[in-house]
């Protein structure tokens, strides 16, 4: 294992020297309470016509963090596939844009826990099928990757693969995990944990994404400790990383948002101010 000296994870990207930092948000309305703090966002488009939208809305204030890999989730067999681009590539039309994978080799695992014998014999091939075909949408989109994967499949990954370096897709240019409980023991390991199997996968091309939780996943205490350990991560280890970013601002599934929550909401504004 290389030595890591700090755990690394949403939502600060760096092109350049300049950081990115932001929230991910639920709704476009949202934009305008965040852009005084912010200089990125993530959101998770339901339609492309709602992907026009928020994009319309932020008029290039802030560099959008776009979900696409449901774009070409097959339910079917529980995989993903490639469809032509055409109509996402019209709708992401020429913005400054990050497109995000939200952990595409947790869904394929998922989908075979299901049944789903296609998704099995993906995992059985190392997520081969998957891997190409995201290296393939990023050369027909043009634009910079971010893999988030899940903390359960890493976990997944080394107990059968104790001796090799978890998967990643290897044509993002930043690669992330998301783990939301006691930065200390997540899933039953430290945070710092998971980020040092991510430091091992990493290419020469790739930095680390930090995703910090800010929702009620915990104790509020819990999740402010998460948030406070991850910026000083993040101000310390700035060569590793590309950014850092907050899930989540805004509410959906009974996940009750930042916003909704004065002292949480207060901590997100004061650390994305404060950092470079």
């Amino acid at each position: 294992m290389k030595v890591f000296a700090a755990a690394v994870l949403f939502l600060t990207l760096s092109f350049n020297a300049s950081a990115w930092k932001g929230v991910q948000i639920t709704d476009s309305s949202q934009l305008d309470e965040v852009a005084s703090f912010s200089t990125a966002f993530g959101y998770v488009p339901d339609s492309l016509e709602n992907l026009k939208n928020v994009l319309d809305v932020n008029q290039g204030r802030m560099l959008p963090i776009i979900e696409i890999s449901r774009y070409f989730w097959d339910y079917d067999t529980g995989t993903f596939i490639f469809k032509d681009p055409t109509e996402l590539l019209n709708a992401l039309g020429n913005h400054k844009i990050m497109i995000m994978l939200d952990e595409p080799f947790w869904w394929v695992r998922q989908a075979c826990h299901a049944g789903k014998q296609t998704a099995c014999n993906e995992i059985a091939a190392d997520y081969i099928n998957t891997r190409q075909l995201f290296k393939n949408l990023k050369l027909a989109l043009g634009y910079q990757m971010l893999h988030v994967e899940a903390f359960l499949e890493l976990n997944i990954q080394k107990a059968e693969r104790p001796n090799e370096n978890v998967l990643t897709v290897e044509a993002a240019d930043h690669i992330a995990f998301d783990c939301y409980g006691a930065f200390d023991d997540c899933g039953g390991r430290s945070q710092f944990e998971y980020a040092a199997w991510l430091y091992d996968s990493m290419l020469s091309h790739q930095k680390i994404f930090l995703i910090a939780g800010a929702f009620n996943f915990a104790d509020e205490a819990v999740v402010i400790d998460q948030l406070e350990k991850y910026s000083d991560l993040y101000n310390e280890y700035r060569y590793l990383i590309s950014g850092i970013g907050i899930f989540t601002w805004g509410n959906f599934d009974g996940i009750n948002g930042a916003r909704n929550i004065p002292n949480l909401k207060a901590q997100v504004e004061y650390v994305l101010q404060t950092i470079d």
